[in-house]
């Protein structure tokens, strides 16, 4: 009689922490079950892949009998080079060797959150909300490791509540917990997640505006600038005593509450207005930002070593002014005009250039689809394809985008606590795409890699494919092309717009029509060693080397698949 065959699933695998400093050595969740008729007996195996090569491994036996779940947990040591990204591959093997079931996810190894900064949010700071941990720990598993507290304090001119209150409503009515937010921020360092206090730079409810009118901004016909009198613009040029308020409350959130630095908010506007009344001296405020962000950041660091500040650029206003300032990263909150793919990709490419270093920048491209499904959920699968699709265009383009929250949460409007839920199998979706940006964030996010002009691309360029319609430039019913390079290697992501109407970033969208072998040329700058393909659409994102020719300066290979998106890696070497 032939036995029959083990049924074993890999219902889970997680880590214990979203990032590692390093010399961390991080515990791996493994969660089996044996859905078969008999036991089963073998081991789990765990290799740390970094791109190809495999750099260190874990074993462990397993028992299950029939029927049984077991969790297993594994450990092993990184290396301790400083941000480097890995694969984790996992497999259940039978006593022959045989691999039964097999998953993967990724891990990261970073010094400073800041070197590839994955951003999610908090907004639920509620006395009664019963799954805090797991909320984070949620948030761990999609290896966010920068937390906004949005909307967590009781005023903007006060963000602490008053001493002995720990139930408040906060200028927005909301029945908020201090227990909560201090459960938060734990849960997060727990998990080596960054909880950053949004601070809006120069908001202020009615009551304070009214005892401090000559701190305030106004308008060239004398009414107040204000965000429909709910909220208040200060002055916050140099000088000014709002400074010393706003600058000692985000040092009290910091001192007192352990939160590791401020998401420093604005509104957008005014560009310019009058203080203290129409007859008032005219500032530019944009001027005054990028001192306050200096100074912030000098005194959040003074209040607690390693405490950091993110200001954000509203529209792109002023990124040119603040992006070298004193702050972790460019952030920048995106609005129309800018609601094209190829808008993303400029916001990135320009946010970097202003930062003239380093830094990474994130894009809060909020994907407004997502509140539709609220009231339509027969509209989740076209939203579902807009974040994947905006997703792509800003992690392809070495971006970083804020989206993930609370509970499979995702923003889908400025206001946080409005925030959508992911459906179950899209949030699964969703911790793929994750795991890729975080395996490959050194072929994705290293400051050295640089976007090759736009010529690169077509007939004439660097890069040719082999099908009908591809550009540089995102173009509807294309692939569209993003060439990259940085010493040793070059990367191509293919991003498929095949079958999409558009190349509006924030609305509805139909899955791409799959694309099957793709014939590249590529002119390289060397000798290649290697072609490398991955994508988070197939293959829980492993690693797929690629065949290829040489014939003088080129290369030519073939894709053999693109759903939404691959990433072609290129390492030059003998």
């Amino acid at each position: 009689m032939t036995p029959t065959p083990p049924d074993i699933s890999l219902l889970d695998v997680y880590l214990d922490k979203a990032t590692y400093l390093p010399g961390e050595r991080p515990a791996i969740t493994v969660i089996l079950a044996n859905r078969g008729q008999t036991a089963f007996v073998g081991e789990v195996a765990l290799d740390l892949m970094h791109l190809m090569d495999t750099v260190a491994t874990a074993r462990v036996p397993v028992d299950l009998s029939a029927g049984q779940t077991i969790t297993a947990t594994l450990s092993l040591q990184p290396p301790a080079d400083d941000f480097r990204g890995y694969g984790v591959e996992v497999a259940v093997l039978d006593t022959a060797g045989r691999a039964v079931a097999t998953a993967a996810t990724a891990l990261d190894v970073l010094s400073n959150w800041a070197l590839a900064p994955r951003y999610g949010f908090f907004a639920d700071f509620g006395a009664d909300e019963p799954d805090t941990a797991t909320r984070a720990a949620t948030l761990s598993k999609y290896h966010i490791n920068v937390v906004q507290f949005y909307d967590w304090m009781w005023r903007h001119y006060a963000l602490l509540p008053p001493p002995g209150e720990d139930l408040f409503v906060d200028g927005m009515g909301r029945r908020l917990s201090l227990t909560t937010v201090k459960q938060k921020i734990d849960l997060a360092h727990r998990h080596n997640m960054a909880a950053l206090a949004y601070g809006a730079v120069y908001g202020a409810e009615p009551e304070y505006f009214a005892e401090h009118q000559a701190w305030a901004l106004f308008k060239a016909d004398g009414a107040p600038e204000s965000i429909e009198r709910l909220f208040y613009i200060m002055n916050i040029a140099p000088g000014s005593p709002w400074n010393d308020v706003i600058v000692g409350e985000y040092v009290k959130a910091v001192a007192e509450l352990d939160f590791d630095g401020i998401h420093m908010d604005q509104y957008g506007f005014p560009k310019q207005a009058h203080v203290s009344g129409k007859d008032g001296p005219v500032v530019d405020v944009a001027d005054a930002f990028g001192p306050l962000i200096d100074r912030s950041a000098e005194a959040v660091a003074a209040a607690k070593p390693g405490a950091q500040v993110i200001f954000n650029n509203v529209n792109d206003w002023p990124t040119e002014l603040t992006a070298a300032h004193d702050q972790a990263a460019v952030y920048i909150e995106v609005w129309p005009p800018h609601d094209t793919y190829y808008d993303l990709q400029r916001l990135i490419v320009r946010g970097k250039a202003a930062a003239g270093s380093a830094k990474q920048v994130i894009l809060a491209a909020y994907v407004s689809p997502f509140c539709l499904t609220k009231d339509q959920p027969e509209k989740a699968p076209q939203a579902e394809e807009a974040a994947r699709l905006a997703s792509a265009a800003i992690y392809a383009n070495g971006g970083f985008h804020l989206l993930l929250g609370e509970a499979d949460g995702a923003l889908c409007d400025p206001y946080y606590p409005k925030y959508a839920t992911m459906r179950p199998e899209f949030a699964a979706v969703m911790r793929e795409y994750y795991d890729f940006v975080v395996r490959y964030e050194n072929w994705l996010a290293d400051p050295a890699l640089a976007l090759l002009p736009y010529d690169t691309v077509g007939e004439a360029g660097r890069v040719r494919l082999g099908i009908e319609d591809y550009s540089s430039k995102p173009r509807k019913g294309s692939v569209w092309v993003i060439a990259r390079e940085a010493p040793g290697y070059a990367t191509l992501s293919l991003v498929n717009l095949v079958g999409v109407n558009n190349t509006l970033w924030n609305v509805l969208h139909e899955p791409p029509t799959p694309q099957r072998d793709i014939p590249v040329t590529l002119r390289v700058s060397g000798p290649v060693a290697s072609v490398v393909l991955a994508s988070p659409d197939a293959n829980a994102g492993r690693p797929q080397a690629l065949d290829f020719q040489t014939a003088g300066d080129q290369i030519t290979f073939t894709v053999p698949a693109l759903d939404r998106w691959d990433l072609v890696i290129v390492t030059y070497g003998v």
